[in-house]
């Protein structure tokens, strides 16, 4: 990592660690409303927090995790500047609750940034906002417009000519959309992007997140499989996008922040670790980064996903007036030699994404820059244990200092499991991590 990308990583983490982050992706996600562990994950993004800012989600920090970023000198908001809205039975949304709350309300007003960021802009994000005389760092008509990802596919397929022309990329999807109650649009929509049938396709919820709206049907099904996705997943008045399955060997993520005012940064390349179960696509880990030596790729291919990526910032963040954390996922092909054969954007991240937490830990903890592997995933307590006993038993394999190799709980917020980060030098590293707290 270059000295100047270190400075651009630094000055991003900076920005976003000085503003209000309201984090509650069960209310302000698409397609989340209903998923009560989305509460736990909220916490994950608390490593974005900094001592100028605050940090207002639906579970208490453990004190253990506290303590041990305090022992590390991570920056991260402070004991009264980080306030929990727990869960109350009669639904109401952080923000509706913050009301309730007036130690929220005093930490965002003591905060140094004049912003909220929450999981996703919404109304009720802005208009809470607003209240608290902050603002976003996007309009919740824009955020609903491109993480809809419907919407958004049918406005790159109109950008993709110039983006092609400058990157030589074809990055939209063909897609369809139609009513899952209209069998007749569905069907037509099914024979052309199938091919007859004879192409695998993807039917999605073009308002839902990360992976709990994608449903992928092969040819094989036909159309009787194509019905069956539909009558089982989807209503008669629900709307469906209609995707070509793009067949890939890697789904990296492309990231990027912008502060206001000054133009989309990228960030970096995450290998997401995607696999598929009975039909519904799953979403296990993350890595950062994807290119060499960890995934092969040639370091000349990425300069080229760069290039795409500076593209759709340009079109989709800059020309929107959107900043923050932002990026687009993708499906790509790679060949033998490391050649990037084919491009392809899935969908727009408007919202936190997951790996922004392991990017956020990255910085604080290697200031001067990271050259190993980080990945990230889940780690199951074993039966009767608590956080603290994980913090206990796994001390020899924990992160000790900044600029160390090992592991580092991210979120800790959970019962049963706790979500780490492995910092590792290299594969081989990994694995031996990754053994020590099976």
């Amino acid at each position: 990592m270059s000295a100047e990308m270190v400075s651009v990583n630094q000055q991003c983490m900076s920005f976003i660690g000085e503003q209000s982050l309201v984090v509650d992706p069960q209310g302000q996600g698409m397609g989340l409303q209903g998923f009560d562990f989305m509460d736990g994950y909220a916490n994950k993004f608390f490593i974005l927090s900094g001592s100028e800012g605050a940090f207002v989600s639906p579970r208490p920090i453990p004190a253990e995790l506290r303590s041990y970023y305090d022992q590390l000198g991570i920056d991260i908001a402070s004991a009264d500047n980080t306030v929990v809205v727990p869960p109350v039975e009669d639904g109401r949304t952080v923000i509706e609750r913050l009301q309730d709350t007036p130690a929220a309300a005093a930490a965002i007003a003591r905060a140094k940034g004049e912003y909220v960021v929450p999981y996703m802009v919404t109304d009720e994000v802005a208009a809470m906002a607003a209240d608290h005389k902050r603002a976003t760092l996007a309009s919740a008509a824009t955020t609903d417009f491109l993480a809809d990802k419907a919407t958004f596919q049918a406005a790159l397929a109109a950008a993709s000519g110039a983006i092609k022309e400058d990157t030589g990329f074809d990055v939209a999807i063909p897609s369809s959309q139609f009513t899952a109650g209209d069998r007749a649009g569905g069907k037509a929509a099914y024979i052309e992007l199938s091919q007859g049938g004879k192409k695998s396709v993807v039917l999605v919820r073009p308002k839902s997140a990360s992976a709990l709206g994608i449903f992928v049907l092969h040819a094989d099904k036909g159309l009787a499989g194509f019905h069956e996705v539909l009558d089982a997943n989807f209503g008669e008045d629900d709307s469906v996008l209609l995707e070509a399955f793009i067949a890939h060997n890697h789904s990296p993520s492309m990231q990027g922040a912008r502060i206001p005012g000054e133009p989309y940064q990228h960030l970096y390349f995450g290998r997401q670790i995607i696999s598929m179960q009975d039909g519904h696509v799953t979403y296990d880990a993350s890595q950062i980064p994807f290119g060499p030596p960890h995934a092969p790729i040639a370091r000349r291919e990425l300069d080229r996903m760069e290039a795409v990526h500076a593209a759709l910032g340009e079109v989709f963040i800059e020309n929107h007036d959107i900043s923050g954390i932002v990026g687009f996922d993708t499906v790509v092909n790679i060949d033998n030699e490391g050649l990037l054969t084919d491009l392809k954007i899935t969908e727009t991240n408007l919202h936190l994404p997951g790996s922004s937490a392991i990017y956020g830990a990255m910085c604080k903890l290697y200031p001067d820059g990271f050259s190993g592997i980080a990945h990230n995933e889940r780690v199951m307590l074993s039966e009767g244990h608590t956080t603290s006993d994980f913090f206990q038993q796994h001390a020899a394999s924990l992160v000790r200092a900044c600029g160390e190799y090992g592991v580092f709980p991210v979120d800790a917020s959970y019962p049963d499991k706790v979500d780490a980060i492995f910092f590792a030098r290299d594969t081989e590293h990994l694995a031996q991590l990754r053994g020590a707290v099976q």
